[in-house]
């Protein structure tokens, strides 16, 4: 019996299992509780606790001066997204997990704005591009920004300013006392893969945002998730504390990107629809994504437009430029 043959049959004794204990059909939403748990509209998965009111984003580092992070391993969902200098930033959503110090701590983008606003999240961060300014105080976001709020921050002497700058647990009381927000669910969840017979094995990725910088999943079939590594598939991309970022998804959803000032600042294109590329269970499915005018955020759909089903757990969602090389 092959690999993929193998994975299929034990996929059918899940579900026939998943039938049994009536597990299939669950809906998840915004703190939806049943019996003893709730379940989480971001991941998918049980929780023991009733979660935040509202989940927590920041926006985090990503030079080489600001690795390892902290707190990037705890985040349900991940973006990462360019910006100028051939670098990138994550915007980290916090839910279940909300850790004390999460870092380092950087400024927002105007277009981060049409992700954060997806989740009307407490927002965390260090400034603003000027476009960035404009666009907070035009639609009023909730956020803890340190230029006004450096009591909710600490600076780490280990580094050198500005890639020191962390949150403190002062955040989450302000958190805690947030009025609720109900959340649909953010993707469609399945904990059962069935793989055919043209499958499509994806067990490295490789992603070329730049010559100089280049990202690399690597999938664990013990585990069914993947690792995260920086320049070479052996080379994870660790946190301060020697933890491992290990997503269960890998979302690569292709933007329009231009350059739009002297400082090379971007412009990035969250409208309309483009190309995506969905990797879980070691396999990968093509397909696109797609935000309506009204809808809170995008869908994702295959090639034949039916929506993606998502492994409930942590997702990495790449955001890269429409010429961006992707290999596996």
């Amino acid at each position: 019996m092959d690999r993929y043959s193998h994975k299929n049959l034990i996929y059918l004794i899940l579900i026939v299992i998943s039938v049994l204990l009536g597990t299939i059909g669950f809906n998840i939403s915004s703190s939806a509780r049943q019996g003893s748990y709730y379940y989480s509209p971001f991941s998918g998965l049980p929780l023991r606790n009733q979660p935040y009111t509202r989940p927590a984003l920041a926006v985090v580092e990503n030079s080489s001066r600001a690795r390892p992070q902290r707190g990037l391993d705890k985040a349900t969902i991940v973006y990462e997204v360019p910006v100028e200098g051939g670098i990138t930033r994550f915007l980290a959503l916090f839910w279940e997990e909300v850790p004390e110090q999460i870092g380092p701590i950087r400024s927002v983008r105007s277009y981060f704005l049409d992700l954060i606003n997806e989740y009307d999240p407490l927002l965390l961060h260090a400034g603003a591009s000027p476009d960035g300014f404009s666009q907070l105080q035009e639609h009023n976001f909730i956020n803890l920004d340190q230029i006004y709020n450096s009591h909710y921050y600490r600076r780490s002497e280990e580094r050198k300013a500005p890639h020191n700058l962390y949150t403190s647990s002062d955040y989450i009381e302000y958190l805690y006392a947030l009025p609720p927000v109900t959340y649909e669910e953010r993707f469609s969840f399945s904990e059962v893969k069935i793989l055919n017979s043209n499958v499509e094995q994806a067990e490295v990725i490789n992603i070329k945002y730049n010559n100089n910088y280049n990202v690399i999943y690597r999938y664990q079939d013990q585990e069914n998730k993947y690792y995260r590594c920086l320049f070479d598939k052996k080379n994870p991309h660790y946190m301060e504390e020697q933890k491992i970022i290990k997503p269960r998804n890998i979302i690569i959803q292709f933007v329009k990107t231009k350059i739009k000032d002297d400082v090379g600042r971007l412009d990035v294109d969250f409208s309309d629809r483009g190309r995506a590329l969905f990797f879980n269970s070691g396999v990968v499915d093509k397909g696109y994504w797609e935000k309506n005018e009204g809808e809170s955020w995008p869908r994702y759909y295959d090639e034949e437009g039916s929506e993606l089903e998502l492994m409930p757990g942590k997702t990495w969602i790449q955001i890269v430029s429409d010429y961006t090389e992707v290999e596996w």
